[in-house]
């Protein structure tokens, strides 16, 4: 274990920073930190221990994704507003001239 100090690294400065701006994933990773620090005992064996925190880890992916899907169609919509004017899709007007 680390040893306990009183100033803040710039890693963990940047963990707060990231946990204000994602407060479910702060409340997801402080119940993994609670199986971490606690006794396990409300749990009957290692197997549901290790359930419990593979669900957990999968809503942390989970959340991840979505918030990866979410920031990619925020940026998909401002690149298709700003082809404002562009058609994207018409029919091709083209008469067709014999071979």
């Amino acid at each position: 274990m680390r040893n306990q100090t009183t100033a803040t690294t710039e890693q963990e400065a940047q963990l707060i920073e990231a946990f204000r701006t994602n407060p479910e994933l702060f409340d997801l990773f402080s119940e993994v930190i609670k199986v971490y620090q606690n006794d396990p005992g409300e749990f009957k064996d290692l197997n549901a221990i290790e359930t419990y925190l593979l669900s957990k880890v999968k809503e942390i992916g989970n959340n991840a994704l979505r918030c990866w899907a979410e920031s990619l169609e925020k940026e998909v919509s401002v690149i298709e507003s700003a082809k404002e004017g562009v058609h994207k899709h018409s029919k091709k007007n083209s008469t067709l001239l014999p071979c």
